[in-house]
């Protein structure tokens, strides 16, 4: 996109490659690693994400005869999900209904409720080719992140003792990897919380349905993950040709689902050999001047702001960083999909309006269920 987050984030992520594969050379000498940028490349919100070396919108890879994992890559479960009803909802679902299924939910177990943090969120949409209604959800897996039992690195975290931190002699930059036994449980447990992430969208759909409306069919992508045992999808979609997914826009603007096609710079081989296709998940967080950046002391300065390098701290309400803009209509060359199309190239073939949404602007009413 040639914007300024992008600009900063290429150069940053070729460091963290190079300074990877030391770290990982150092105990395999055939080992090796990549990062491919998707093209809504952009910030994290999480600063210990950032401040290891990654960032959003990428894949990070790697090979080698050892168990390893590279921690800072954060790696939870986002999930996108779509559970297309037999009806619209009746009785209307109202924000006194998601206040009540997140009270009983956290009041009455482990169950974290974000969808009212970051860029996650609930909606009751309607598709816009013939109608039909649908739930859709974007979380995470919240019960397995900066816990002593979860995947992300807390100070508490079950494996954080076992971590080796390799430095660049050239800067302040680090490469934290989880190396042998306990790189495999985590492997392991990625895997599982894959099906987890699923259900627990799957549990809140059809408690908040509750008879209102009955599932018809379920959708699921995941867009933060593990696809393999050495890899890691920083908030995008490994997709085969012609596969649609949802991409996610702004607040109140429609989910377009987009059909990828081949022949782009996105049509990527793997270190393992599989051939994908990588497509953003939304448009991606950028800033709006040049960025200064610099990690020292365990805490990281931006653009004049600093933070400290801890778990749950975001970047994400810089005061210059924000959300891309983009036109309204896919076929304009200033849609996201025609500024990206040289390199993530495909077609709109449907887009899902929003009726209801809640998220981190809480419950927003858009349009009628008939509009």
């Amino acid at each position: 996109m040639g914007d300024h987050a992008q600009d900063f984030l290429h150069p940053y992520l070729g460091e963290t490659e190079s300074l990877f594969r030391t770290a990982l050379q150092a105990v395999d000498d055939e080992a090796d690693c990549k990062i491919t940028p998707a093209a809504d490349l952009g910030f994290p919100a999480d600063v210990v994400r950032f401040a290891g070396g990654f960032a959003s919108g990428c894949l990070v890879e790697w090979s080698s005869s050892s168990e390893v994992v590279p921690v800072d890559t954060c790696t939870g479960v986002d999930t996108s999900s779509i559970f297309w009803l037999d009806d619209f909802p009746s009785p209307e679902i109202r924000d006194e209904d998601l206040v009540r299924l997140e009270k009983w939910l956290v009041s009455t177990s482990t169950y974290v409720w974000n969808f009212h943090q970051g860029n996650h969120f609930i909606m009751l949409v309607r598709r816009r080719t013939d109608g039909a209604p649908a739930l859709v959800m974007h979380s995470s897996e919240g019960e397995f992140t900066y816990q002593s039992t979860g995947l992300l690195p807390g100070n508490d975290n079950w494996y954080i003792k076992d971590v080796v931190t390799t430095y660049s002699p050239a800067s302040d930059r680090y490469i934290r990897l989880l190396w042998g036994d306990k790189a495999s449980l985590y492997k392991r447990m990625s895997r599982t919380l894959r099906s987890y992430a699923r259900d627990r969208h799957a549990l809140v759909a059809t408690m908040l349905l509750d008879g209102r409306a009955r599932i018809g069919s379920e959708y699921h992508k995941q867009h933060f993950y593990m696809p393999s045992s050495n890899s890691a999808a920083l908030g995008c979609y490994l997709c085969q040709p012609n596969e649609v997914v949802p991409i996610f826009s702004a607040p109140s603007r429609d989910i377009d689902m987009f059909r990828c096609s081949m022949g782009g710079k996105n049509d990527i081989n793997l270190l393992n050999g599989r051939r994908v296709i990588l497509v953003p998940h939304g448009w991606g967080r950028t800033m709006t001047s040049e960025v200064d950046c610099a990690v020292e002391g365990g805490r990281i300065s931006l653009n004049g702001e600093t933070y400290p390098v801890e778990p749950r701290v975001s970047i994400a309400s810089h005061p210059q960083m924000g959300l891309r803009e983009f036109d309204d209509s896919s076929l304009s060359s200033g849609s996201f999909y025609g500024v990206i199309e040289g390199h993530t190239p495909g077609n709109v073939i449907d887009s899902l309006a929003q009726i209801w949404s809640y998220s981190s602007a809480g419950y927003v009413h858009h349009s009628t269920p008939r509009q």
